[in-house]
C-alpha cells in the first residue's frame, strides 16, 4: 500500500509542478512499482489484488449539466449520481452511456427524426435482413427487394407464396363465369342481355388507377341467318366486339366458335359488366349459346 501511496504521490507532484515532465513521461498506479504500458498515458493496474476500481468524478445532474463545456472537451466522462449512470460530452451535448440514441437498439428508438434517422446503408453495398443466420430479405444498393432470392429483379420479387388478407389496392383480380342459354327468334334483331352478368369495384383509370381487361369466348349453335355477340358496360357502354358491327353470317346451321377481349378505362366506383346477343332472321328453331366471361382489374 505504501507504493500505492507514493505512487499517487508522485501524481500529484507531476500534475503540479511540470506539464513538460507528465508529457514527456507514461504515469502508473499500481501496487507492484511495474512500469506503465508504453501506450499509454496513465496505466492503472491492481496488480495481483483485483478487488478494486477506478473511481471517476461522481457529480449531480445539477452539477454536470452546469460546467461549461466545449468541442475542446469531448471525451470528458462522469459519474451522475442522480441518474446512475456514466455520461460522457460530445463536443457540443451530454450523451448517457447505453442510452445513446445515435445507435439502433434491440428495444427501439425514441426521439428519432424520419428525415434523419434511418436503418441502412451509405454506400454501394445491398441491405440484407436474416432469422436463424439465414438470409430472408435482400435489399439491392439499386433499390430492388427481394424476399427469398438474393438476386430480385423486380421492384419486389418474391420467390415463394404471397397470401393478402383484406383489400389489395390495384389489384389484379379475375372474374369468370360461364351460362348456357337458348334464344329463339323473339329476340330477332336487337341486342339483349344474356344472364352472363358480372359486377366488379374498380379503383379507376390513370397512373394511380387501373384498368379493366375483359374477355369473352364461347360457342353457339346457330339456327339463325345472323349472329352477334358483344360485352357492355351498365347496360349501354359497349366495350369490346366480337360481331357488333358486322355480324357473323351463319352460312349455314351448326356449331360456330367465337372469341374476342379488350379494355376498359372506366371511372372509379361500381361497375358491371354484361355479355350481349344479337340474333336476326331466326326461324321459330332455337339456337343454343354457351359462353364465358372474364373480368380483371389491372394496373394501368
Amino acid at each position: 500500500m505504501k507504493k500505492l501511496f507514493f505512487s499517487v504521490g508522485l501524481l500529484f507532484f507531476l500534475l503540479t509542478t511540470t506539464s513538460d515532465i507528465l508529457i514527456a513521461q507514461n504515469v502508473a498506479i499500481n501496487e507492484s512499482g511495474s512500469a506503465p504500458n508504453s501506450n499509454a498515458i496513465l496505466d492503472v493496474n491492481p496488480d495481483n489484488n483485483h478487488n478494486k476500481g477506478v473511481l471517476l468524478p461522481r457529480l449531480t445532474t445539477t452539477e454536470r449539466t452546469g460546467m461549461t463545456l466545449g468541442t475542446a472537451d469531448e471525451g470528458l466522462t462522469v459519474y451522475d449520481t442522480d441518474t446512475k449512470s456514466y455520461w460522457w460530452w460530445d463536443g457540443s451535448a451530454w450523451v448517457e452511456v447505453g442510452v445513446d440514441n445515435r445507435y439502433w437498439k434491440l428495444t427501439g428508438n425514441s426521439g428519432t427524426s424520419a428525415g434523419t434517422n434511418f436503418i441502412g446503408t451509405t454506400d454501394g453495398q445491398d441491405l440484407v435482413f436474416k432469422t436463424n443466420n439465414v438470409e430472408r430479405i435482400r435489399i439491392l444498393s439499386g433499390g430492388n427487394v427481394g424476399v427469398g432470392t438474393t438476386t430480385p429483379t423486380a421492384t419486389l420479387h418474391v420467390n415463394g407464396t404471397i397470401r393478402i388478407d383484406g383489400d389489395f389496392y390495384n389489384q389484379q383480380v379475375s372474374y369468370d363465369t360461364d351460362f348456357s342459354s337458348t334464344w329463339t327468334s323473339s329476340s330477332n334483331g336487337t341486342w339483349e342481355d344474356t344472364d352472363l352478368s358480372i359486377t366488379i369495384t374498380t379503383h379507376g383509370s390513370g397512373t394511380n388507377g387501373s384498368d379493366i381487361y375483359v374477355a369473352c369466348n364461347g360457342s353457339f349453335d346457330a339456327y339463325a341467318d345472323y349472329f352477334g355477340v358483344r360485352i357492355v358496360r351498365d347496360g349501354t357502354e359497349v366495350i369490346t366486339g366480337g360481331f357488333q358491327d358486322a355480324y357473323v353470317i351463319v352460312e349455314e346451321q351448326g356449331q360456330w366458335i367465337f372469341s374476342f377481349e379488350g379494355i376498359d378505362s372506366p371511372i372509379a366506383g361500381t361497375h358491371t359488366y354484361t355479355v350481349q346477343i344479337y340474333v336476326s332472321d331466326g326461324s321459330s328453331n332455337n339456337s343454343m349459346v354457351d359462353a364465358t366471361m372474364t373480368v380483371m382489374e389491372i394496373k394501368k
